[in-house]
């Protein structure tokens, strides 16, 4: 559950930053936005495949899971700072 909570999180985050990057004419937000919309789709359809399938060995959490949670940890991280970048730049403008 927690999967898809995050992956909804980021598919909303991403169209608030596609629609922000639209409206102020900014490339970069609306890059990251279009960005994280893609990310979140990729995400819902592994963390739907991920639940359908049997677990092996008796673990729980894989390898390849803990990868897919860098890579989510390390894409939330990159796109607050590309926020914050953008807003630091049009607040000094």
């Amino acid at each position: 559950m927690s999967w898809l909570r995050t992956h909804m999180l980021i598919l909303g985050v991403g169209a608030l930053l596609t629609r922000m990057g639209k409206h102020s004419d900014n490339l970069l937000l609306l890059i990251n936005g279009v960005a994280l919309l893609i990310c979140a789709f990729i995400g819902l359809y592994y963390s739907r495949k991920r639940f359908t399938e049997l677990l092996r060995y008796d673990e729980t959490v894989e390898e390849r899971d803990i990868r897919a949670k860098k890579i989510l940890s390390a894409l939330i991280v990159l796109s607050a700072l590309i926020y914050a970048t953008t807003s630091l730049i049009r607040y000094f403008q």
